[in-house]
């Protein structure tokens, strides 16, 4: 009886080892997953955004440069239910940019990101409304 006991075990240790190896699989094939920190300690980046943005619409974005962020190039992108598009590249220490969001952004709720350049890790982010398609489409 004890020896079925540790077979059980064994099994149940397997068949949990391939679900992770499973679950890992699928998140590598969909891609794009990250996990974004809740740690409390992590200073956010004050972004200053007028929403909602209608698409086509032009509009400028400014942050906070904080000295402890190191200088280098930055994207400004917008992130909706059809993925990352960058915007614009501009220097972070900048803390402005004139950016467009685009008429092909789906109207609902997206953000706007600051990526690094570098290795395209998240910098600062604010989540936005986005209404529908200006005039500016339309041409």
């Amino acid at each position: 009886m004890n020896k079925n006991k540790k077979q059980q075990r064994w099994a149940y240790f397997g068949l949990g080892a391939i679900c992770l190896l499973f679950i890992g699989i699928l998140i590598n094939i969909i891609g794009n997953v990250s996990i974004r920190s809740n740690d409390t300690t992590i200073t956010r980046i004050g972004m200053h955004i007028v929403s909602p943005l209608q698409a086509g619409e032009q509009t400028v974005i400014r942050w906070d440069t904080p000295s402890s962020v190191p200088s280098q190039q930055a994207q400004v992108a917008v992130r909706s239910k059809q993925g990352v598009q960058v915007l614009k590249e501009t220097p972070f220490f900048a803390g402005t940019a004139s950016i467009q969001i685009p008429c092909s952004i789906p109207e609902g709720s997206a953000s706007i990101e600051i990526l690094s350049a570098a290795d395209k890790s998240v910098i600062a982010w604010q989540n936005i409304t986005v209404s529908a398609a200006g005039p500016d489409c339309v041409r």
